[in-house]
């Protein structure tokens, strides 16, 4: 194997070991620039952290983390909702349907058994988000470089429009089990069936109502009320400006400080714009209450994978990029 190059110090004069995660993304760059995978797949690094199953290479850190960092800020669930690695394709646990029973009792009195806790499963795979940008061999040999960092912020930008989407209304099929995907009823959460959404229905088939909206607030259970947020859309606030007002025309919502970095608030709680959200219509959810870390999960497998391909377009070189996500609502009590 390709030993590890070694670096003389110019004050003690001794040799020291190149940094492995260095020498990694080196040979990772020369790899787009050139096609050139040998020292990749010689490295040590390389045969831990870099070939995958599918062939191709997994992005280094650099560039790994600074693709993540660009779509949090971008990505209103992923900067709310809990991040899980999963260790394979498919995730799966237990969720607790109900709790243990309990009861009062006298001294003597003869003691029934109570009920024990009920669990059933809930599940989700990853699928595969995937780019398949083209360049000419002059452009990664000349410019790469140079480029890298808008490289990076165009495949965030890209991965966290897809992801966004799918995190709010993925149907599941190689993609994100959205929120408003999931099946909803209007029982609250004694009585609905427990792998439903409460949804709470509005006075008006156009519009949403002051009633309506301290309904949807006070069906969450306390529990999940200290971080829960308002997820909606411009136009539905836009809509909610316009219409909840009081007897003095003034509106509702609780201005925030620009200055201390205060969210406005509406009914004392957070306001969190996302424009995948639905508007106001008729048959439309245009609005989720709760707390979101509580109740949704991302699943993130590490890693941008990618693949050098000059044969399938010639002249160009396309890099296949593949990030593989998935998602599902965790705690069908926490989001309304």
């Amino acid at each position: 194997k390709k030993q590890i190059a070694q670096l003389s110090n110019p004050i003690t004069g001794t040799a020291q070991t190149e940094d492995p995660k260095m020498q990694y993304e080196k040979d990772f760059h020369n790899y787009l620039k050139t096609g050139n995978a040998l020292n990749l797949r010689d490295d040590p690094v390389a045969g831990s952290e870099g070939t995958n199953t599918n062939g191709g290479y997994i992005c280094p850190d650099g560039l790994d983390k600074r693709v993540v960092e660009l779509l949090t800020p971008r990505s209103t669930i992923r900067r709310n909702a809990t991040i899980i690695v999963p260790a394979g394709k498919k995730y799966e646990r237990p969720y607790k349907k109900t709790g243990i029973t309990s009861g009062w009792v006298g001294e003597t009195t003869a003691r029934t058994a109570t009920d024990a806790q009920t669990y059933d499963m809930i599940s989700a795979e990853v699928g595969e988000l995937y780019a398949f940008p083209q360049y000419t061999q002059n452009f990664l040999a000349d410019t790469w470089y140079n480029v890298e960092q808008g490289f990076a912020r165009d495949l965030a930008i890209s991965f966290a429009d897809k992801e966004e989407a799918a995190f709010v209304s993925g149907d599941g099929s190689n993609k994100p089990n959205g929120i408003l995907a999931a099946l909803r009823e209007a029982k609250d959460d004694t009585q609905r069936t427990w792998n439903k959404l409460q949804q709470v229905n509005t006075e008006s088939a156009t519009g949403i109502t002051l009633n309506s909206l301290y309904a949807i607030k006070d069906s969450l259970n306390y529990a999940y009320r200290a971080n829960a947020k308002w997820y909606m859309s411009t136009s539905t606030y836009t809509a909610l400006q316009q219409t909840l007002i009081d007897g003095e025309h003034r509106g509702i919502f609780g201005r925030g400080d620009v200055s201390q970095n205060m969210p406005e608030t509406l009914l004392g709680y957070p306001i969190e714009i996302d424009d995948y959200m639905p508007g106001v219509a008729a048959n439309a959810c245009p609005i989720v209450f709760g707390d979101m870390r509580q109740g949704y999960a991302i699943l993130e497998r590490p890693g941008i994978g990618v693949l050098r391909d000059m044969y399938s377009n010639k002249p160009y070189i396309g890099l296949y990029l593949i990030k593989r996500v998935g998602g599902l609502v965790q705690d069908y009590r926490a989001l309304k």
